[in-house]
């Protein structure tokens, strides 16, 4: 944001959400993180999460099994600013 200025952020920030959903086919696109406040409105099929759901979220694509069956989608992708955390420093390994 401090780069671009949030007039340009908050563009390239709906582009990416707009690539995101356009690849991957969410019900739902949860954005969060420090600067989701600055966004005036949230793109379309978005709504402003807390980062403890991306931990939740990223605990549950650690989890033994599919998350869902080939023939549905995932409901919902988190955005937040989490990385892919390694499988054995997840809680109680």
């Amino acid at each position: 944001m401090k780069r671009y200025g949030k007039k340009k952020w908050r563009r390239c920030v709906a582009d990416v959400v707009e690539k995101l959903a356009a690849g991957l086919e969410p019900d739902d696109v949860v954005l969060g993180g420090g600067n989701v406040k600055f966004l005036k409105t949230m793109p379309a099929k978005c709504r402003a999460g807390d980062n403890a759901n991306a931990f939740k979220g990223g605990f549950r694509l650690w989890e033994d099994g599919p998350m869902y069956s080939a023939t549905q989608k995932p409901h919902a992708v988190s955005a937040g600013g989490s990385r892919p955390m390694d499988k054995s420093r997840a809680v109680g390994k």
